[in-house]
């Protein structure tokens, strides 16, 4: 007989490993044997947004809140969809939901907070919720980093802005490379600083930072005029020693 546990530890596996059309399937199997755990909904939503099928992906984190109105998680990630699709007015109305429905949810309380930075709502409230974010979790989501650093770069307190964010990464993306390398710049770290954008050159050839700031990710969206100068001065350095 099929066993819903076994699909589901299957599809969790697959969704850690990158494989997320893989996970769907399971995932798919898992609600067919068990169609009343708003939690499955919910991750396969996920997984739906990571690949960009966010209307799919609502469909699912609706059906995980409609079975269960309380679900902060389904709420917030909600949130997040509609962040990417630059709908900032629900996801405002979205945040608040989440923290509304489980004030003590780490997800909810980090992406309240990523919501109080990123819109200039209230940056030391953010501090706040992300701080409880990280209290509340023992294990936390890498991400759940990010308002830390987005605050302490706000602050220009550097060396916590650069410590919370080689805490939230996994040097995947560019602004990555870009955020480190401009830290280490401003802290004198000038040696660390070339290092890095020299691993930036390696890992994206094309990388162009005019297009780069057209394109912002979604963490990288509060602009800090002495951060961006630094990290000018360090590319004109950089070429210089080449």
């Amino acid at each position: 007989p099929k066993d819903a546990a076994a699909f589901f530890n299957r599809a969790d596996a697959k969704d850690k490993l990158g494989n997320y059309e893989e996970a769907i399937k399971d995932y798919d199997e898992v609600i067919k044997l068990d169609p009343t755990d708003a939690s499955i909904f919910n991750n396969r939503g996920l997984i739906k947004s990571n690949l960009g099928n966010y209307q799919e992906a609502l469909k699912d984190y609706d059906a995980a809140i409609k079975l269960d109105p309380k679900n902060a998680v389904a709420i917030a990630t909600r949130y997040w969809v509609g962040e990417l699709k630059k709908d900032k007015v629900t996801s405002e109305i979205l945040a608040q939901d989440a923290i509304a429905a489980n004030p003590n949810e780490p997800y909810a309380l980090a992406t309240y907070a990523w919501h109080l930075i990123v819109d200039s709502v209230n940056e030391e409230l953010a501090l706040e919720y992300a701080e409880k974010a990280l209290q509340y979790c023992e294990y936390p989501q890498l991400w759940y980093y990010w308002p830390l650093s987005e605050y302490y770069k706000l602050k220009k307190d550097y060396k916590n802005a650069l410590k919370y964010r080689l805490k939230s990464i996994h040097r995947e993306i560019e602004s990555d490379y870009v955020f480190i390398a401009t830290c280490n710049w401003l802290l004198g770290n000038k040696e660390l600083a070339f290092a890095t954008y020299g691993d930036l050159l390696l890992k994206f050839p094309d990388f162009n930072i005019t297009k780069f700031r057209e394109n912002r990710h979604i963490h990288d969206v509060n602009v800090v005029e002495g951060f961006e100068l630094a990290f000018d001065e360090l590319v004109i350095s950089y070429n210089r020693r080449v």
